[in-house]
C-alpha cells in the first residue's frame, strides 16, 4: 500500500496543478477572444488612446528637440513639480576638478564669491554657476517672514518687487548668452531658460514677449548643439504653457503643450488630460475656447477616452460600453435621473453655441455618440467623415440595422483607408482591432478562408482566433494548401534561454506545427512530418516532437507488419507510450481541449460557433467535424489508452504482460476518467489472472513483459496439447503412430528416387 505521505501527495497533486494554471493564467494569458460572442464583438464601442491621440495633435517635427522623451523639472498644470537631479549632468564636458570647482561655488555666500572661486571653469559654466547661486539668493529674499509675539515666524509678502540678487542672475545669465557660440556651448540653453523661467515668474499677468523669446533660444540654441542633459528646451514648451494657464489662456496652453507632446515628451501628454478635465468642469471656460480646432480635436479624445462616467446610469446599463448592444431607441427612452450634463453633452451644447456643426474630428464624436447609445447623433457626426473611424461607425451603425453586407463593406473601406493613413494616424492597437472586426464580419458572411488570412496576418494577440479558425474551421486540405503557399519554414532565431511556454511573436512556425498535429490526428502521419519544428528551434519546449512523431509512426507500422500477436501487441504498446507521455506534442491541439500553446494549463478558450451569432452554417458544420477524438481535455492520454487496449487483444488474458499493459492503460485515465479508467479496471478483473501488485492497479506504471508473453503463449500451447493428449490416449497414440509410418515412408520414397537418380547417371 502507498505511504500516508505518497497519498498526501496525489490528493494535492492536481490541486496544485489547478492552482498553477490559475496563476498562469492571470500572469501571462493577454490573448484576446473575439469570436467568442461576436455581435458584441462588432458593436462594441471604438475605444481610443487618449495619450496617443494627445501627443499626434500635431504633426511630427522634422527635427526633434535633443532629449526624446525626457523632460526637465515635470512640472504639472496643478503646480506639482518633480525636482531632477543635476549633479550628472553637471558633470557633462567637465573633468572631476572642475567639477569639484561648481561645488565650492555653490556654497558661495552669493554670486560674486561664487565667481571668484570659479576660476579655471569654462567661461559659460563659471556665469551659470555663479547666476544660480544668486538666483536661490533672490528666491530666499522673496520668502520673506516676520516674527509675531508667540515667537513663531510667518511668511510674508516681500516689499522689494526685484531684489538685488536676482538682477545680478539676470545679468549672468544675459552674459552667458552674450558670449561667442563656442564658449556657451556647455550652459547656453541651461541660461536662456533659467532667464525665461526668472521672466515668467516675476510677470504673472504682463505679456510673456521676453519669457517666450528666451525659451525659444534656449530651443535654438539645442538644434545648434548645445548641451542640454536635462531636456530643458524640449520642457521650455511646457513652462511656456504653464505661464500661459497663470492667465486663463487654454487655448495658448493647449497650443505649446501639443507642440511639446510632438516632440516626444511623456509629460506634456499628461498635462493635456489635465487641462481638458479642467476645461470640461468650467462650462463658460469651454465656451471661451472651443473655437480653436486644437482644443476641440484634445476636448473630443479626452471624452471618448474618459467620457463614461456617470453616464452608464442614464442608459440603464451596468457600464457606458452596453450602450450600443440596446435597440434602437432604448438609450433614447432611458428615464434614470442624472444629476450633471455629460461630458459629450457639456462639449456638443458648446459647439452648438459657437455655431460649430462639424467641429474638428467629428468622427470621433460620433464615436462617443455611438459609445453613449446616442445613434442618431453618431449618424450624423459620421456621415459628412471621410476618415477610416467615421466609416469603422458607419459600420457597426449598418450592422445595428442589419445590414450585414453593407457594414461589410464598411468594415473593409475602414481597414483600407486606416492602412493608407498609416500608424502615425491610427494607432496599432487600434488598426488591429479594427482588422480583426474585419475578419469577425468576414465570417459572418461565410468567407472563412479570407477571415482566416485576416487574423492568420495580425500580431500574437490574435492567435487564439487565427489557431481557432486553423484547427476548426478549415479542413486539414485547406490548411495545408495555405501552409505549402504561404507559410514557408523561418530561420531559427537566437534564444539562448527558451521558457517553458510557446513564444508567438513568429506565428509562423506555430501555424505549421499546429497543421503537423492536425495531420498526425488525421492518420496522415508521413505528411505531418515535414511540417514539425525542428529540434534546434528553442521557441518551443519541446524539441524532440518530431522524432516523437517519427517513432510513434513507425511503432504502428511495426505492428502492422508483425508476424506473432506478441509482437503486434509490443509495437501496438511502444506507440500508446509515446502517446500518454509526449501526445500533446505530437497530437496536441491548438485551443480546446489540450489548449497546446499555453502547455495545457488551461481550458475552455474556444466557444462553439452559433448561427444566432453571427457564424454561419458551413463553419458550424465544419466545427463540428474537426472535434478532437474524443473530445476531452489530455484526449491524447485517452488515444494511448486505447492503443493500449489494443495491444491487451493481442495477448494472454492469463499473462502478466496482459495485466501490466491494462495496469498501465487504467493509470494513463485514472485522474482524468473515473468511469474509463473503472472500465479497464473490470477488463483485468474478468479476464486477467491474479497477481500480488493488483492491489494497487492503475496507481503506477509497470514496464510490461513482452519476452515473457511469448514463452508464455507457447508454454500455454503446449500445456493445452498434454492436457488434450492425457484425455484422448488412443486417439493420441494412434495419431502418433500414424505420423511415425507417414514420416518412414516419406524417407523411403526420398531414399529411393535417390538410388534412381544415381543410377541414371554415366558411369566412368
Amino acid at each position: 500500500m502507498p505511504s500516508p505521505s505518497l497519498k498526501l501527495l496525489r490528493l494535492l497533486l492536481p490541486a496544485t496543478l489547478l492552482l498553477a494554471a490559475a496563476i498562469a493564467i492571470a500572469c501571462g494569458f493577454e490573448f484576446s477572444n473575439l469570436l467568442a460572442e461576436r455581435r458584441v464583438t462588432l458593436l462594441a464601442p471604438v475605444e481610443n488612446n487618449f495619450y496617443f491621440d494627445a501627443a499626434h495633435l500635431l504633426p511630427a517635427p522634422k527635427q526633434k528637440l535633443p532629449g526624446g522623451s525626457a523632460d526637465a523639472y515635470n512640472y504639472s498644470p496643478d503646480g506639482t513639480v518633480d525636482e531632477p537631479d543635476i549633479s550628472d549632468a553637471e558633470k557633462k564636458g567637465l573633468s572631476e576638478r572642475q567639477y569639484a570647482l561648481i561645488g565650492q561655488m555653490r556654497a558661495a555666500e552669493d554670486g560674486d564669491a561664487a565667481y571668484a572661486l570659479g576660476k579655471g571653469l569654462p567661461e559659460d559654466v563659471r556665469l551659470y554657476t555663479a547666476a544660480a547661486v544668486d538666483f536661490h539668493l533672490a528666491w530666499s529674499d522673496a520668502k520673506c517672514s516676520e516674527v509675531g509675539e508667540d515667537g513663531k515666524e510667518t511668511p510674508t509678502e516681500c516689499d522689494d518687487e526685484t531684489p538685488s540678487h536676482e538682477r545680478q542672475a539676470r545679468k549672468r545669465f544675459e552674459a552667458v548668452l552674450a558670449l561667442p557660440a563656442r564658449e556657451r556651448s556647455l550652459r547656453g540653453v541651461w541660461a536662456a531658460y533659467a532667464l525665461a523661467r526668472n521672466y515668467d515668474e516675476n510677470s504673472h499677468t504682463a505679456p510673456l514677449d521676453k519669457a517666450d523669446a528666451a525659451f525659444a533660444l534656449s530651443r535654438k540654441l539645442a538644434f545648434e548643439g548645445g548641451s542640454d542633459p536635462l531636456g530643458l528646451a524640449l520642457d521650455s514648451f511646457g513652462a511656456l504653457a504653464r505661464a500661459h494657464l497663470k492667465r486663463e489662456d487654454f487655448t495658448g496652453a493647449v497650443a505649446l503643450y501639443a507642440e511639446q507632446a510632438s516632440h516626444g515628451s511623456i509629460s506634456a501628454t499628461s498635462s493635456l488630460r489635465i487641462v481638458a478635465e479642467r476645461m470640461l468642469s468650467k462650462p463658460k471656460t469651454l465656451e471661451k475656447h472651443i473655437a480653436s480646432p486644437l482644443v476641440q480635436r484634445l476636448l473630443i479624445s479626452y471624452v471618448q477616452a474618459y467620457g463614461n462616467s456617470g453616464e452608464a446610469a442614464a442608459l440603464g446599463v451596468a457600464n457606458a460600453s452596453e450602450a450600443p448592444l440596446l435597440l434602437e431607441g432604448e438609450a433614447e427612452k432611458a428615464t434614470t435621473p442624472q444629476r450633471k450634463p455629460s461630458r459629450l453633452s457639456l462639449l456638443v451644447d458648446a459647439l452648438e453655441k459657437a455655431g460649430i456643426r462639424q467641429p474638428a474630428d467629428a468622427d470621433r464624436l460620433a464615436a462617443i455618440a455611438y459609445q453613449q447609445g446616442k445613434f442618431e447623433l453618431a449618424a450624423r457626426f459620421s456621415s459628412a467623415s471621410k476618415t477610416p473611424l467615421a466609416s469603422w461607425i458607419k459600420a457597426k451603425l449598418a450592422l445595428r440595422a442589419g445590414k450585414q453586407a453593407e457594414a461589410l463593406a464598411l468594415f473593409a473601406e475602414a481597414l483600407r483607408s486606416a492602412r493608407e493613413a498609416g500608424t502615425a494616424l491610427v494607432p496599432p492597437n487600434t488598426l488591429a482591432r479594427l482588422q480583426a472586426e474585419h475578419g469577425t464580419a468576414l465570417l459572418a458572411q461565410g468567407d472563412l478562408q479570407q477571415a482566416f488570412e485576416q487574423f492568420y496576418s495580425m500580431d500574437d494577440r490574435y492567435w487564439l482566433e487565427t489557431a481557432y479558425l486553423a484547427e476548426r474551421v478549415l479542413t486539414v486540405d485547406e490548411l495545408k494548401q495555405f501552409v505549402d503557399a504561404k507559410v514557408p519554414q523561418t530561420k531559427l532565431p537566437e534564444v539562448k534561454d527558451p521558457s517553458g511556454w510557446s513564444d508567438l511573436t513568429d506565428r509562423a512556425p506555430h501555424l505549421r506545427d499546429l497543421l503537423a498535429r492536425r495531420l498526425m490526428r488525421a492518420g496522415r502521419y508521413d505528411e505531418a512530418l515535414a511540417y514539425f519544428h525542428q529540434a534546434e528551434d528553442k521557441r518551443f519546449p519541446d524539441p524532440e516532437a518530431r522524432e516523437q512523431a517519427r517513432a510513434f509512426a513507425r511503432a504502428l507500422s511495426a505492428a502492422d507488419r508483425a508476424w506473432t500477436r506478441a509482437g503486434r501487441a509490443e509495437s501496438l504498446y511502444e506507440a500508446a507510450h509515446i502517446a500518454r507521455w509526449h501526445g500533446i506534442n505530437i497530437f496536441g491541439t491548438e485551443g480546446d481541449p489540450d489548449v497546446f500553446f499555453m502547455r495545457g494549463s488551461t481550458w475552455s478558450v474556444t466557444t462553439a460557433p452559433k448561427t444566432s451569432d453571427l457564424a454561419g452554417k458551413d463553419e458550424v458544420q465544419r466545427f463540428a467535424a474537426s472535434a478532437a477524438q474524443p473530445d476531452y481535455s489530455y484526449h491524447y492520454r485517452y488515444r494511448a489508452a486505447a492503443l493500449a487496449m489494443q495491444a491487451a487483444d493481442n495477448l494472454p488474458p492469463r499473462s502478466e504482460a496482459y495485466a501490466e499493459v491494462l495496469n498501465n492503460a487504467c493509470s494513463w485515465v485514472r485522474l482524468l476518467d473515473a468511469k474509463e479508467s473503472g472500465k479497464i479496471y473490470q477488463r483485468y478483473l474478468n479476464n486477467g489472472a491474479y497477481l500480488e501488485w493488483a492491489a494497487e492497479f492503475g496507481q503506477n506504471e509497470i514496464e510490461p513483459g513482452f519476452h515473457q508473453a511469448r514463452w508464455f503463449t507457447l508454454k500455454q500451447e503446449l500445456r493445452d496439447f498434454r492436457r488434450w493428449t492425457r484425455q484422448h490416449k488412443p486417439l493420441a497414440m494412434a495419431t502418433l503412430v500414424s505420423l511415425v509410418l507417414a514420416g518412414a515412408a516419406l524417407i523411403y520414397l526420398l531414399r529411393r528416387r535417390h538410388l534412381r537418380r544415381k543410377a541414371s547417371l554415366p558411369q566412368p
